[in-house]
């Protein structure tokens, strides 16, 4: 029964969702400083939805007297936010596979036509492209991997939300 009051209780999800937050970002950063995959630009995009769960759980997970009628929100927009990111991570896997074009600063190879554009491009040009997975488990790249992730997460989120 003390199970069920610990899983009942909405301080266990907020502290849930934090550390699932932060053990994808954890990830992130791990591969980028500790293996030296560096990340493009729609990778660090994908990081952003889970810095902010983080920024919006953490006076939560201390301040025990959230109204009931409002917890449902609180999930829901936690829903949303993973969900963003899931759509990032998806639109990243489908410019990693080839399925549609992604941003031109990170994946173009069209050549510049003039010196000002030549200049232009150097300028903007990201050192990583977007459309090159840095690293691949089990067929996927980790921007599949992090679809797969935020997916699960917002799914149990939303589920949660409904439990009010």
């Amino acid at each position: 029964m003390a199970q069920n009051n610990r899983i009942a209780n909405p301080r266990f999800w907020f502290g849930f969702f934090w550390l699932a937050s932060a053990a994808a970002l954890a990830g992130a950063l791990i591969s980028q400083f500790g293996f030296d995959l560096r990340p493009c630009h729609l990778c660090l995009l994908q990081r952003w939805p889970y810095g902010i769960v983080m920024l919006l759980l953490t006076p939560l997970i201390f301040y025990s007297k959230v109204p009931t009628e409002r917890l449902k929100y609180v999930f829901l927009i936690v829903a949303l936010l993973l969900l963003a990111d899931a759509a990032i991570a998806g639109y990243h896997t489908g410019v990693e596979k080839k399925w549609w074009t992604g941003p031109v600063d990170c994946t173009t190879d069209a050549y510049p036509t003039s010196m000002e554009a030549l200049t232009a491009s150097i300028l903007n040009a990201s050192t990583v492209r977007c459309d090159e997975p840095a690293f691949i488990f089990l067929g996927l790249s980790m921007a599949a991997w992090n679809m797969f992730y935020a997916l699960g997460l917002s799914g149990v989120a939303l589920w949660r939300s409904r439990q009010n």
